[in-house]
């Protein structure tokens, strides 16, 4: 059995406009001050683009995987999957 618990970008066009500005503005700019290089940039670029959702439970099927699910958590801001192989 899998289980993934992975941040994501909520579904509801008005969170996510605002997660994302929060992730920008805030989480970002405190990262870079308090670490070296660009480990936050990259945690934002792979939220943005890691599929997430029905897509990400999509994929799980395609590389055999069987009943598959997940949940939103907090507003669609974490997901939790679920597979069977």
């Amino acid at each position: 059995t899998l289980h993934i618990l992975e941040v994501g970008i909520p579904q509801n066009p008005f969170l996510e406009k605002l997660f994302l500005s929060f992730l920008k503005g805030v989480i970002l700019p405190i990262g870079k001050l308090l670490s070296k290089g660009e480990v936050f940039d990259h945690l934002f670029r792979s939220i943005v683009r890691f599929p997430h959702g029905e897509k990400l439970n999509k994929l799980l099927k395609e590389i055999g995987f069987e009943r598959t699910n997940y949940e939103s958590v907090n507003f669609g801001i974490a997901y939790i999957y679920r597979a069977k192989k």
